[in-house]
């Protein structure tokens, strides 16, 4: 509830600001120069899981940025940097089926049979971004600005950790003896075994993220500049490094579990927070 009154509270003091600031000649704040920055700000993230998943919640997460930039003009600039953020998502799947042909200890072979039940997975991924931003500045009096920044970020994960736990049963079939070996722990075969598993995902090494960050801006004085305002991005390219899905198999022992995402036709990521930025001009 907190967050809901955030972005209303700071406008009002920016805006009351502005009006205080009327008399002051702050037109030398909007000239072209060159600026550093940071930005800090919490979003509400999500790994995007298409199939036959169910998304069961979004995750909050900090994202920060170290920005630096360029004014073309009073009303357009460009800007790059550095930035971090992660995403958290949790997916489920009410059961899974599988034959796998495979040979044991003997060099035999046999199909191995899978069924699982009541499949619970959370994930987590952390990235580094490098953001080309275009900035708009729209002026509505004094020393205050509408901004809006839309743009591409490259998306470079640095780390990332699924975490699993479900309910299965493994059954080996020899067709040459026409057996079917079931309950039988010692060699793997197990019946409605809970297995929790840790581990990564394979994810690509780069992909791109649309964004736009749009708020208001005021200029406390010509070289320092305090913006507030609403962040959204999504990722515009597949995450995914596994093979696809009618290749991918969840599990092939107790011992080894994949995480549910090999299993996803299409990964991606979305973000909505509020970002709060402060901003120094070198050349003012």
């Amino acid at each position: 509830m907190i967050k809901k009154f955030i972005l209303p509270v700071i406008i009002s003091v920016l805006m009351s600001l502005s009006c205080f600031s009327q008399g002051t000649d702050m037109g030398r704040d909007r000239r072209p120069g060159v600026f550093i920055g940071i930005t800090t700000g919490s979003l509400n993230s999500q790994i995007i899981n298409s199939g036959d998943f169910e998304s069961i919640e979004n995750g909050n997460s900090f994202n920060g940025s170290f920005d630096f930039g360029y004014y073309i003009s009073k009303y357009f600039g460009l800007k790059t940097g550095i930035a971090y953020s992660s995403f958290i998502g949790d997916i489920s799947l009410d059961s899974y089926q599988d034959k796998i042909m495979t040979k044991d200890s003997e060099n035999e072979s046999y199909e191995l049979r899978i069924t699982s039940s009541s499949l619970n997975e959370s994930q987590s991924i952390k990235i580094m971004k490098v953001p080309l931003n275009l900035v708009i500045n729209i002026p509505i009096g004094g020393v205050v600005n509408i901004f809006i920044e839309p743009g591409l970020n490259l998306v470079i994960p640095v780390g990332n950790n699924f975490s699993s736990y479900g309910y299965f049963t493994y059954k080996g079939y020899y067709q040459e003896y026409n057996v079917l070996l079931e309950n039988l722990p010692d060699h793997e075969f197990t019946t409605n075994k809970m297995i929790n598993t840790d581990g990564d995902m394979e994810l690509n090494q780069i992909w791109y993220d649309a964004v736009v960050y749009t708020g208001i801006n005021f200029a406390i004085k010509p070289k320092y500049h305090l913006s507030a305002g609403l962040y959204y991005s999504k990722s515009i390219a597949e995450l995914s490094g596994y093979e696809s899905p009618g290749e991918f198999h969840l599990t092939t022992s107790p011992s080894k579990v994949n995480s549910l995402m090999g299993r996803s036709e299409n990964v991606s990521t979305k973000a909505l927070g509020f970002n709060i930025t402060f901003r120094y001009f070198i050349n003012r």
